[in-house]
């Protein structure tokens, strides 16, 4: 059997391995239109490639019915995986996955060579323009070359970091073909704010961030480090928030940022506030928070409360708290996830087209996203073992 990929992503990679090893008679061939494979892999998890996570509720993926039905057996299944082809792994920051060597640039050669060394080939710098039937065959068509397969496969990515190669221009020949393709968006980014916070700017703050509708009532909320530019917020909380707008479709909503610190604290700024009555060139919080931080409070927040009045634990959420005013995400330039595509209705079990024999999704092209912290890259091996065995049984 002749099987063929469309993008040499992490994807692809992880179903070359696990089918060269499931079915070593089939031929597998990998299509990529850059010079360069596996881009994204080797940028991932700020190049240490973060590569699942052991923690999975019901966040994790926009897509209830993949989490009942795989995702909760999922960590132990890639972590089989990784150690029956000979990846080690540790765990950092209460459940991140990442490879021992902690080198997203040494994991992904380890696959290549992997890959390589079980025959599977790599034919680079080939843009996919058509394919069609023909007597039973699949007859692919790329900017160089034309191929005959029994299989045919896409892993190629959606619209989100164009400059690691995925650049969403195969949905039109999707959509071409019959497929339904949910609105894209991004995910995993930036959220730029209505507010200007120049004063803010590269301050970093560990607090409890939540989403809410404009009525104030909550949609979502996690603790995390918040990154703080001048028009925008970041942080791997941030990013979340963000795939959360995008899944939801929010138009309007407001991002709360609280600050974390002990309760006792309270009682520490009531000692402060003291010592401010006698010494105006005190502030107060600057004995808890960075400098910027504790101006930007005093100047937005704190007036709310009047100055050296004593501060009540219950009042705590009012005064200490960042209110933001969400405007749009980053783009897809940056961002780390695509939001959207390929609709799970065309297909059986989320990787197997209704609409054309033998032809299947695997990756970011499909309509399922996880937040950050892994679970992508777990959604792309979930999907490639799944594809493998529906190809087995054929």
């Amino acid at each position: 059997m002749r099987i063929f990929l469309v993008g040499a992503g992490a994807a692809s990679l992880y179903f070359g391995i696990i089918h060269s090893l499931r079915s070593k008679d089939d031929e597998i061939f990998i299509i990529e239109k850059n010079e360069k494979i596996a881009s994204k892999l080797y940028a991932t998890g700020n190049g240490r490639c973060n590569l699942g996570n052991l923690n999975i509720n019901e966040y994790s993926y926009n897509d209830k019915e993949f989490y009942d039905k795989y995702a909760k057996n999922l960590p132990n299944e890639l972590l089989t995986f990784l150690d029956s082809i000979g990846v080690k792994t540790t765990v950092l920051n209460d459940g991140y996955l990442y490879p021992y060597s902690l080198s997203a640039k040494t994991y992904a050669d380890y696959l290549i060579k992997f890959l390589k060394g079980k025959n599977v080939k790599f034919i680079h710098e080939e843009f996919i323009s058509y394919e069609y039937r023909k007597d039973d065959k699949i007859h692919i068509k790329t900017s160089k070359n034309e191929y005959d397969g029994d299989v045919l496969i896409f892993g190629c990515g959606n619209s989100s970091s164009p400059k690691f190669g995925s650049d969403g221009k195969l949905f039109e020949l999707f959509k071409n073909h019959g497929y339904i393709v949910n609105q894209i968006l991004p995910g995993l980014c930036k959220i730029m704010i209505k507010e200007k916070i120049k004063d803010l700017e590269n301050e970093r703050l560990t607090a409890t961030v939540y989403l809410k509708d404009k009525n104030g009532k909550e949609i979502y909320k996690e603790e995390g480090e918040v990154l703080f530019k001048k028009d925008s917020l970041s942080g791997i909380c941030i990013f979340n928030l963000a795939s959360m707008i995008s899944r939801l479709k929010i138009k309007k909503c407001d991002i709360y940022v609280v600050p974390k610190f002990p309760r006792e604290n309270f009682f520490d700024i009531n000692k402060m506030v003291e010592l401010s009555k006698e010494n105006v060139l005190i502030n107060p919080l600057e004995g808890i928070f960075s400098h910027a931080v504790a101006k930007y409070i005093d100047k937005e927040i704190y007036h709310k409360i009047k100055r050296g009045s004593y501060i009540y634990f219950t009042e705590a959420e009012d005064v200490i708290n960042f209110k933001f005013t969400f405007d749009s995400l980053e783009g897809f330039n940056n961002s780390q996830v695509s939001i959207g595509g390929i609709s799970k209705t065309n297909l059986n079990n989320f990787v197997e087209s209704k609409i054309e024999k033998n032809v299947y999704f695997i990756g970011e092209v499909v309509d399922i996203d996880g937040l950050c912290g892994g679970y992508n890259l777990m959604y792309d091996f979930k999907s490639a073992e799944l594809t493998s065995k529906m190809i087995k049984s054929l």
